[in-house]
């Protein structure tokens, strides 16, 4: 007879925990619905402002576009000039333009991009040298 009164209060025990655990996804999932009605009701991360702001932008690219689809390159070969020097001799586009095929780029990389690199990489490795002289003279 004890050990039924026994059993009987471990498994109200139980019942205990299993309600407060119940009790805890409930208030869980209840504060996340209230949460999320909570941004529902602001207007679901888009205001008012964000609307007005993308309509702006939408007519000043419509006017930008507009203008400069008639815009015109007077001197054609000097512009074109000045944005290949810009690209500073940009190798890996050399060599894509080069290349006919996957295997000619392939070839054309390992033959030109490791000089490319130490070239470019001279300024940099000059830089730590005269650091590291200067710092023991």
């Amino acid at each position: 007879l004890q050990g039924a009164f026994c059993f009987a209060a471990e498994h109200r025990q139980a019942l205990r925990v299993m309600a407060g655990q119940v009790l805890l996804r409930a208030i869980l999932f209840l504060s996340l619905c209230l949460f999320a009605s909570g941004q529902a009701a602001v207007g679901t991360y888009v205001t008012a402002d964000d609307i007005r702001m993308a309509n702006d932008a939408a007519l000043k690219a419509e006017a930008a576009c507009v203008s400069g689809s008639s815009m015109t390159i007077d001197d054609y070969d000097t512009a074109r000039a000045q944005l290949v020097d810009a690209s500073a001799n940009n190798i890996l586009l050399t060599i894509m333009a080069e290349a006919n095929n996957q295997d000619e780029m392939t070839t054309l990389v390992t033959e030109r991009l490791p000089s490319a690199m130490i070239g470019a990489a001279a300024p940099l490795i000059m830089f730590f040298v005269l650091i590291i002289f200067y710092t023991l003279c």
